[in-house]
């Protein structure tokens, strides 16, 4: 039996099958999976200041910038492209023209924090939306691993990274490829970064395409603060997707 009653400005609907309620699926449960956008850093890149944005979920902290947030937002409608959950989905906090608002404004900052951490918040709150493929990723949980980011304000970083090792491929026998990434942290004072992590960007180019040279030139040559990510293993019962 399904009865349909005047909600709001919407409707309710209830569905009984032997008695027992069934949800409909705009109800169903929410992922588990949350995250929350605590604030931004500044750094440089190629001479300029960039604004990096902290999202914090299941034991990370990745640093992303605003145009990040706008394509995890165009990858979410499109993956969501004729669903009737689309039109649900929250809204990302819109542009702002850099001739009309001053983007180093300390305040428009903290406001523009403060909207992307309700736009994220309510995305991990709809089941629907991981059915897009960058939904992991983009909050640094993807695949047995975490991606995590560190400001470095100085010009010594105090860690030392190495050549990543070919890899053998598990269907053939004694056959090694390339590396996924150039460059690994082959030693650290204190730690994070931890010996044995990747450098996956650097002020927010990926290094995946990179010689290990050219890593390393990056490193070097990039004005202060820098941001820099890094992929570790990561532990799959900390979060559930």
């Amino acid at each position: 039996m399904v009865t349909i009653q005047r909600f709001g400005i919407g409707f309710r609907y209830a569905c009984l099958v032997d008695g027992r309620p069934i949800p409909e699926a705009s109800t169903v449960p929410s992922s588990g999976f949350q995250a929350r956008v605590t604030g931004h850093v500044t750094a440089r890149d190629s001479g300029a200041s960039t604004e990096w944005y902290a999202v914090e979920s299941a034991g990370t902290t990745v640093h992303r910038r605003f145009r990040d947030f706008v394509e995890l937002d165009e990858s979410v409608m499109a993956a969501l492209c004729g669903h009737h959950m689309r039109s649900s989905l929250p809204r990302l906090p819109p542009k702002k023209f850099k001739f009309t608002t001053d983007h180093r404004d300390p305040e428009f900052l903290a406001q523009r924090a403060r909207d992307l951490d309700v736009y994220v918040r309510r995305l991990c709150d709809m089941k629907h939306a991981w059915a897009a493929p960058s939904m992991a990723p983009f909050f640094g949980v993807a695949e047995s691993a975490r991606e995590y980011s560190v400001l470095f304000p100085d010009r010594i970083l105090g860690f030392t990274v190495g050549k990543c090792g070919a890899k053998k491929t598990p269907e053939k026998d004694g056959v090694y490829e390339p590396p996924d990434f150039p460059a690994e942290v082959a030693s650290s004072a204190s730690g994070p970064p931890d010996v044995g992590d990747l450098v996956s960007k650097i002020s927010g180019t990926p290094t995946c395409s990179l010689r290990f040279k050219d890593v390393i030139n990056l490193i070097k040559n990039s004005p202060r603060p820098i941001m820099i990510h890094f992929i570790s293993t990561f532990d799959p019962h900390l979060a559930t997707v």
